[in-house]
């Protein structure tokens, strides 16, 4: 049986329309793979669409606002929760690109069975151009951010482990990092290098490093 997909993506402030977009390049690697996709995009990503596709995914790529005990989807409504509907989640790789899901929601889920959880534990940080807003891809400053934690996602569907994909996502920002700090960088970038070192140093693997679809 094939493997599936599950991402969310709202779009109703900056923060998620940025997201929204950046989901295009693993929504490419996914279609190129042999992978079903479910994509819960704009108002689709709400509880009762979550809660009607969850069950058929292996993967789960949450885009959203976040907290400690939530990830939340259009209209920041809540999708999972600490000590409410974790074992939604049971046996299934998840990536949580939110804030601070990696503090208390991370160890809940996995402690409730899920395979792996790959999150923040403190707030996740992006940097954009307020010249490109409307053509978020194209933000190049958005990329160093955004790029990195992409390969979360196109890591593991394309069959690698959760560990090596939290690899490839630690070492791309540390070399995104390196350059904002270089003389190559322009002001605005170097200014946003503290920004990037805090997603180094808060993103979080916890579970099963190993798992893998």
């Amino acid at each position: 049986m094939d493997k599936t997909i599950l991402i969310t993506r709202p779009n109703h402030d900056l923060p998620t329309k940025y997201l929204y977009f950046w989901c295009q390049p693993v929504i490419k690697t996914a279609r190129k793979s042999k992978l079903k996709l479910i994509d819960l995009s704009k108002k689709k990503a709400n509880y009762k669409n979550f809660l009607k596709s969850v069950g058929q995914s292996n993967f789960v790529f949450f885009n959203g606002h976040g907290s400690k005990t939530m990830i939340t989807g259009f209209d920041n409504e809540p999708l999972i929760e600490a000590d409410n509907n974790e074992n939604l989640l049971k046996d299934k790789l998840i990536y949580g690109r939110s804030c601070q899901a990696g503090a208390v929601l991370g160890k809940s889920l996995v402690k409730a069975k899920a395979l792996v959880f790959i999150g923040y534990k403190q707030d996740f940080f992006l940097c954009y151009s307020r010249s490109k807003i409307k053509k978020p891809l194209k933000d190049k400053l958005a990329g160093l951010f955004l790029q990195p934690s992409n390969l979360i996602p196109q890591t593991i569907i394309k069959g690698q482990t959760s560990s090596q994909s939290y690899q490839n996502s630690q070492g791309a920002m540390k070399k995104n990092l390196s350059f904002m700090l270089s003389s190559k960088a322009t002001k605005t970038q170097k200014d946003a290098a503290p920004y990037l070192w805090s997603n180094i140093n808060c993103q979080v693997l916890i579970g099963d490093n190993k798992a893998k679809l």
